[in-house]
């Protein structure tokens, strides 16, 4: 069966890769460019499908100021440098608009989310002289990494609604499993994919009952060539969790996990 899939961004060369199969595999591909304006792409969307089976999330933004996160990427993957020149999304982020009722219950967004005040300057105060946090750099992968992912579903789930697939699909890492992490730095990265695991599993919460179906992937930027991981994602996405022992009271769509390039499920 073929599907209308959206890839979000096409900044790295595991997003582009990713698109690439799809449309090889004969399916209905659209993506959001650098600088392309999500709304104009549903639009697309509506006029020459009117439908979309699967949101294929690929948001991953680092920021170049976070001394822990790493800088160097032999395999052609995005690096912190280019994130903030080349993030395909960034009008989402700037938006002061409340999401979609359907999404999450009408509560806005407020200023007080990223607000750089007070809160700031003492976590400021209290912590980055010892071990180099910064606090503006924190709110800004923040925004890039929950906010914009949470602005994408907003706009698409209209079209997601009248799709047959309903496949959510989320890049993250397995750095940010709260069970496995180990590392004493990289807050800035880490602490939002944690954030968006939570808005994950509380959106999937809600339209798991309406037929949606979830997908998280670690594609080990920096470890695992793009391609690769692009082909093993793919797979991820096209095939269906198990039921075990055939037993549909054991139905693993039923949960969220974390599975990264070489098929290692990770700790939410």
């Amino acid at each position: 069966m073929k599907h209308t899939v959206l890839v979000t961004c096409q900044n790295c060369d595991f997003d582009k890769q990713l698109a690439e199969i799809f449309a090889q595999e004969g399916h209905n591909v659209f993506t959001i460019k650098p600088g392309e304006d999500p709304q104009a792409v549903a639009t697309q969307i509506e006029a020459q499908a009117g439908k979309l089976d699967f949101l294929l999330d690929t948001t991953d933004y680092l920021h170049k100021g976070d001394n822990f996160m790493i800088q160097t990427d032999t395999h052609g993957n995005c690096v912190a440098s280019q994130a903030t020149d080349n993030d395909c999304i960034a009008n989402l982020v700037i938006e002061d608009d409340c999401m979609a009722n359907s999404v999450i219950d009408n509560d806005c967004i407020t200023n007080s989310v990223i607000d750089s005040g007070s809160l700031a300057q003492n976590i400021r105060d209290t912590i980055v002289d010892s071990v180099g946090i910064d606090a503006e750099i924190i709110e800004d992968v923040y925004r890039n990494n929950v906010l914009v992912s949470m602005r994408l579903l907003e706009k698409f789930l209209p079209l997601l609604d009248k799709g047959s697939g309903k496949r959510l699909f989320y890049v993250s890492s397995a750095k940010a499993s709260i069970g496995e992490t180990k590392l004493p730095n990289q807050y800035a990265y880490v602490m939002a994919k944690a954030a968006l695991h939570q808005f994950i599993q509380m959106t999937r919460n809600k339209l798991a009952p309406s037929g949606y179906t979830f997908r998280i992937f670690d594609p080990l930027k920096g470890s695992l060539d793009p391609i690769k991981a692009a082909q093993s994602a793919y797979q991820y996405i096209m095939r269906r969790r198990t039921i075990e022992n055939h037993n549909p009271l054991r139905d693993d769509e039923e949960n969220i996990v974390m599975r990264d390039a070489l098929g290692t499920l990770h700790g939410w």
